[in-house]
């Protein structure tokens, strides 16, 4: 005849499995819901800090970086042209996707994640000089 204690023991090991199979399984749940949702907004929180601690940031002798805005499928710049007679929106659109789509991280993105790299430039005077968002890269 069993004993009266092994049949708790074991109904207890049983529970102890099916508590640890539920532990493990939330754990996995929080470590995805943190990787996907909660750690990458902490993480571009952080390179956005730390990018608007250094603008105003002189990219050339015609355009300074003045603002960022980096979101989890998006980020955006905004530049001040000094000289509007000297740059070409559409040259410029084409040397910033050129750029972006030759980095094997940034294509990657675009192509695999959808994400998308918005562009402002604007006069000293506020002025729009041309605004266009990168959300392909040319097939090669």
């Amino acid at each position: 005849m069993p004993d009266k204690n092994s049949h708790t023991i074991s109904f207890l090991r049983k529970r102890d499995w099916i508590v640890l199979t539920a532990f493990i399984v939330a754990v996995a749940a929080g470590f995805w819901v943190y990787r996907e949702w909660i750690g990458p907004e902490i993480g571009l929180g952080r390179i956005e800090g730390n990018m608007k601690s250094n603008l105003p940031l002189r990219i050339d002798p015609n355009k300074t970086l003045v603002d960022v805005k980096y979101e989890r499928n998006h980020s955006s710049y905004w530049y001040i042209v000094n000289n509007a007679d000297q740059f070409d929106p559409q040259e410029t659109a084409r040397q910033v996707q050129n750029g972006l789509c030759s980095d094997a991280e940034n294509l990657r993105a675009i192509k695999e994640q959808g994400f998308s790299y918005e562009y402002h430039y604007k006069t000293q005077e506020g002025r729009a000089l041309a605004e266009f968002k990168v959300t392909t890269c040319p097939e090669d």
